[in-house]
């Protein structure tokens, strides 16, 4: 007998895809609004109306859920991260890149994703949830990390060791760390930078563009990398 389908009702297919949706959705909005620690998978699926052994058949576990629903959001960011770097060392090639082209390369498709024409709402969904990465226990926050970042990494710390040839690898890591930090604290919340003129009080601001802040961060990084990493740096640093 051939299956009958109700003209109300839709395949199962369409039905299994729908739940994963769903459940990608919920899991996304309660990461941004609370964060990794203490999300339980039944909170998730209660907020996607589903099950948990809907959960199950779709990613196996709560942390495969969450690993998911964050990659659907990131993968997109670093794959146009690694086209960028391709690009700098193509037009560098044979000579080290430019560490400006590298960092740019690394922090444009973070702005660029903010400015996609999304509303204000969804910028501040996404800030929260790129926030949530960072606020949680660091044994957790190392291997999720890894999962997310990890070949972007890899891949830029590498750039950066030929645009900073002689620096030990290690101290390369530690400045891409810092350069990361200030990115974050740039796209984590409203940037308002107010004049030392301005009435005590008075919430008048100096708003950045996304253009403007892009340039400043990689301009920054690249300085502050050159400084810390420089023949002497710690040296001249402990005499300030």
């Amino acid at each position: 007998m051939s299956p009958i389908f109700s003209p109300h009702r839709p395949p199962a297919r369409a039905v299994d895809s729908d739940t994963k949706q769903r459940l990608l959705d919920a899991a996304e909005i309660l990461l941004a609004q609370r964060g990794v620690t203490g999300l339980s998978l039944r909170e998730v699926t209660r907020f996607a109306g589903a099950s948990v052994s809907a959960a199950h058949y779709h990613f196996g576990s709560k942390d495969a859920l969450l690993l998911a629903a964050l990659l659907r959001r990131i993968e997109p960011v670093n794959r146009r991260r690694l086209a960028l770097l391709a690009q700098g060392e193509c037009r560098a090639a044979p000579a080290a890149p430019a560490l400006e082209a590298v960092l740019e390369a690394f922090f444009r498709p973070v702005f660029e994703t903010r400015t996609g024409g999304r509303s204000g709402v969804d910028r501040a969904h996404e800030r929260r949830l790129l926030a949530c990465l960072y606020d949680m226990p660091l044994e957790r926050a190392t291997t999720l990390h890894r999962q997310l970042f990890g070949e972007v990494v890899d891949r830029f710390t590498r750039a950066l060791s030929r645009a900073l040839p002689g620096v030990p690898a290690e101290r390369v890591g530690l400045a891409m760390q810092c350069a990361i930090g200030a990115m974050v604290r740039l796209i984590s919340g409203p940037l308002e930078l107010h004049p030392a003129d301005a009435p005590a009080g008075e919430s008048r601001g100096l708003l950045l563009d996304d253009a403007s802040t892009l340039r400043a961060l990689v301009s920054f990084s690249a300085a502050g990398m050159r400084a810390v990493l420089r023949p002497g740096g710690d040296a001249e640093a402990e005499q300030v």
